[in-house]
């Protein structure tokens, strides 16, 4: 099984400005903290 997937996704240019904000704060890649996030989230 192969470990890694590759994602798409759509998101206003805001959107990403706003990812990347946050992303940069933590010290993290765009891809690394979108999953982190999402992850955390739904461990909630």
């Amino acid at each position: 099984m192969k470990s890694d997937v590759q994602l798409n996704l759509r998101a206003k240019e805001s959107q990403r400005v706003l990812i990347d904000a946050a992303a940069e704060i933590l010290h993290k890649s765009r891809t690394d903290f979108i999953l982190e996030m999402a992850c955390r989230l739904r461990r909630m």
